[in-house]
């Protein structure tokens, strides 16, 4: 409902600011946009092309995300989050996101090497809070990629120590799970 509301808000502005008079100024100031709408057509046409099933209504047996639901991450999510314009604010969020990656891995490797964490007793593999390995695997490859990214940039020694630490700790719960795609992104990121 907040994804709706802040999208009407958000084109209310674009008319009032002139960036949507035009072809041009919509292809100018919203490539992005026109990218992931790009992206959003081609998940329907090709659910059309294979047939619409009982999975791509209702989704699968435990998580029950249709394509509904992967529509209106990228819809909502991904437009909300692309209009964070305040760099104080990016970096909250930024970091935010290594630390709670951080913690899930340094539980995963207790979980996985030491002894069993009850709250990843009904993961498949080392997936962490993830039902399946693939998930956390991304999750992973997102955290070791900001990471690396933020060590780079970062000036202060406090956060660069702390994006070298998660940095590491995701590397090595990412070759426990063992998910080759991921590997690769990693590498070629």
């Amino acid at each position: 409902v907040l994804g709706i509301v802040f999208l009407i808000i958000y084109i209310g502005k674009l008319f009032a600011s002139k960036q949507l008079s035009s072809i041009k100024s919509i292809a100018k100031y919203n490539i992005h946009n026109l990218l992931f709408t790009a992206l959003l057509v081609m998940m329907i046409l090709s659910t059309l092309i294979n047939g619409v099933t009982d999975y791509v209504v209702n989704g699968d047996s435990y998580r029950q995300e249709s394509l509904l639901s992967f529509f209106l991450y990228f819809c909502f999510y991904y437009f909300c989050t692309s209009k964070i314009n305040s760099k104080k604010l990016k970096t909250i969020l930024f970091y935010t996101l290594i630390v709670a990656g951080l913690c899930v891995a340094v539980c995963e490797m207790i979980n996985f090497l030491i002894t069993p964490v009850p709250a990843f007793e009904y993961a498949s593999g080392p997936s962490a809070i993830y039902h399946n390995s693939n998930h956390y695997a991304y999750f992973i490859t997102v955290n070791i990629m900001l990471s690396s990214v933020l060590f780079i940039k970062e000036k202060k020694y406090i956060l660069k120590a702390l994006c070298i630490i998660s940095f590491v700790i995701n590397t090595i719960v990412l070759i426990l799970n063992d998910t080759f795609g991921c590997y690769i992104a990693c590498l070629f990121g």
